[in-house]
């Protein structure tokens, strides 16, 4: 057993620190495609000297601590739903993983507040507020496979962006052990004047800086109305054009999605037009400002020569 091995089982438990083979071989890497790929092709990427899967955030301090004293190169492992190979390390490292730290630790239904453990699955920790008549607002394609706390490593953006913004638009808190074993908690104020914003040191920071061991998101109230658009424009540049107007007219559709022909034809063969593009948009708030949006929306489009197209295709895709 390595020192790093037994450092680590001594300070944690024998339960937390996993060096059987099966376990380590799937914590090599991500969803990185190209990982994959080495796979196939007989060139793997190495196991991790082992696997600590911590259940608080004393346990975070415990890994990094002796990792530091042995200097040994530690990565933290969300939900390993990565597609940039950034977990990737060697037969030496310690990999931490951090889908043990999976608690709902407070719904704040007052100040519209929710916070969880890193590890928390997103799409679950939107299950659960959404219990509450509320909605975090951020849906990445990934958002069932991926931890609140990559949310914030990666500094992630999602499907509902242009309404609800991205994750640092809606990241309230974020709690982190630092290389040296201390603890700190960035935020917890609406905001700040006195300094600079220290989430965003942790935001997008890939597990460099620190390591993400709890989060607080700020909340809204689920809309009471959630409208679809579609449209066939005859051309991707005739779509980008139609959207740019919309924006700049002041509409903010949380969704605007749009495909060009061949993605049109593959994801939409049934209502597919040879040739032609297709946009959709979501419109979600009050109802009065939700049809003003969908309104507002339909009369540009029309004006940039595109077609109304079925909405179902917005259903199909949500």
């Amino acid at each position: 057993m390595s020192e790093i091995v037994q450092r680590l089982t001594d300070a944690l438990s024998s339960e937390k620190v996993i060096t059987e083979g099966e376990v380590l071989q799937t914590r090599r890497h991500d969803y990185w495609v190209l990982s994959h790929l080495d796979d196939v092709q007989d060139r793997p990427a190495p196991p991790p000297a082992c696997v600590v899967r911590p259940s608080c955030t004393e346990d975070v301090v415990a890994t990094v601590n002796a990792c530091r004293e042995t200097r040994t190169p530690i990565i933290p492992f969300g939900l390993g739903s990565g597609v940039c190979g950034g977990v990737i390390g060697a037969a030496d490292h310690v990999l931490l993983d951090m889908s043990s730290m999976n608690k709902v630790r407070e719904i704040d239904e007052t100040n519209l507040i929710a916070s969880f453990d890193a590890g928390h699955n997103g799409g679950e920790a939107e299950r659960v507020v959404q219990k509450h008549g509320l909605t975090i607002g951020h849906w990445p394609q990934s958002i069932e496979v991926s931890s609140v706390g990559g949310w914030i490593a990666t500094r992630a953006s999602g499907q509902f962006s242009t309404a609800y913004g991205n994750i640092e638009d809606i990241v309230y808190s974020i709690e982190a052990v630092l290389p040296d074993g201390s603890i700190i908690n960035a935020g917890k104020a609406p905001r700040a004047a006195a300094g600079p914003d220290l989430r965003h040191l942790l935001l997008g920071s890939e597990g460099t800086l620190g390591v993400i061991t709890g989060v607080s998101l700020s909340l809204r109230r689920l809309p009471e109305a959630s409208l679809h658009s579609a449209f066939y424009a005859p051309s991707m540049e005739a779509g980008l054009e139609a959207q740019r107007q919309m924006m700049q007219a002041g509409y903010r559709p949380p969704v605007m999605r749009q495909y060009d022909s061949k993605e049109s034809e593959r994801n939409f063969a049934a209502q597919y037009q040879d040739g032609k593009s297709i946009f959709f948009a979501v419109h979600e708030g009050p109802k009065e400002i939700a049809e003003a949006d969908l309104a507002g929306v339909t009369r540009i489009a029309g004006e940039s020569g595109l077609e109304p197209a079925p909405t179902e295709l917005v259903a199909g895709w949500l």
